[in-house]
């Protein structure tokens, strides 16, 4: 899964909180976090290994590491 870094709640310089209607999104990002630990749960009974690449992870080299390791 590659997942947005504000939409789905990463701890990176790019998910930081919006400064205006903060509450609302505080409780959007925690509910999106919330589905996604959900959908992994589900999945992972399904048979499923999932893989979360978060979108500031896309440009470093180390990447491609992660994801022959994973396939392997």
């Amino acid at each position: 899964m590659v997942h947005g870094c504000f939409w789905h709640g990463h701890t990176c310089k790019n998910a930081s909180i919006p400064k205006t209607n903060s509450d609302f999104w505080t409780q959007k990002l925690r509910q999106n976090v919330e589905r996604d630990n959900r959908n992994i749960i589900k999945l992972n009974a399904l048979g499923w290994e999932i893989l979360v690449i978060w979108e500031c992870e896309l440009k470093d080299d180390y990447l491609i590491d992660r994801l022959k390791k994973f396939l392997n």
